[in-house]
């Protein structure tokens, strides 16, 4: 959930694994994510001779903004973690978990 003011949004919608962009903060942080992708294989693949020099030059940013992006999402999204969020606020625990609190 972004809160900006009073007002509460939600940045990313999920849609299986992914998070999808739901608002306009949503759309900004992905837009993000792919320029620095975008300028990171471009640069390591100006100095890389065989594809799998580059492949291995991206791998460390690549690997550490998309699930950072994941994390984003996840966190701003309308369904959390495993449970899923009711719309007074908590979780309701997926089938099987019943015994934890719910919080």
């Amino acid at each position: 959930m972004i809160t900006v003011g009073s007002m509460t949004t939600n940045g990313f919608q999920r849609a299986g694994w992914f998070c999808v962009p739901a608002s306009v903060p949503g759309a900004i942080v992905c837009l993000v994510a792919l320029a620095f992708s975008l300028t990171v294989f471009s640069e390591v693949d100006r100095y890389s001779h065989p594809v799998s020099h580059a492949f291995h030059g991206v791998f460390p940013f690549f690997s550490r903004a998309f699930p950072l992006l994941d994390g984003i999402g996840g966190r701003t999204s309308l369904h959390q973690g495993l449970g899923l969020r009711r719309e007074d606020g908590r979780h309701s625990l997926p089938p099987g978990n019943e015994t934890e609190s719910n919080g």
